[in-house]
């Protein structure tokens, strides 16, 4: 998304927390976390209604599906481009390392063409 688009630096190149706190801004517009008594903790969409047990893992990766691959609520919460990299990411084969030397649109648009923009990947 284009909130986590820098690097978490000041003009000085000093380190902040802008990464981190645009990441769990994200995490927050998505759904997944909320504050409660000070804490954050998942949400209890995420969390199965709070069930536990061997449930629980098949409730969030559920939940994770819907929320990261549904494209009404990638338009929603403007994350259709993550959404589409995220898929072609997935589908990578681990055993062939991605080639950091080069830059990642020219990867995309060879492997996924004219959708490759939509993913709004850049290298900064």
């Amino acid at each position: 998304p284009p909130s986590l688009s820098g690097r978490g630096a000041d003009d000085d190149g000093e380190s902040t927390t802008t990464l981190f706190s645009n990441t769990l801004l994200e995490a927050r517009r998505l759904g997944l976390v909320e504050d409660m008594d000070d804490k954050l903790r998942l949400t209890a969409d995420a969390r199965g209604g709070g069930k536990r047990g061997s449930d629980s893992e098949v409730y969030f990766l559920d939940y994770m599906y819907r929320t990261l691959f549904d494209p009404a609520r990638a338009i929603e919460t403007k994350h259709a481009g993550f959404m589409i990299a995220l898929a072609w990411f997935l589908s990578s084969n681990p055993l062939h390392p991605m080639n950091f030397s080069v830059p990642p649109q020219r990867t995309l648009q060879a492997e996924i063409g004219e959708h490759a923009s939509k993913t709004e990947v850049t290298s900064l």
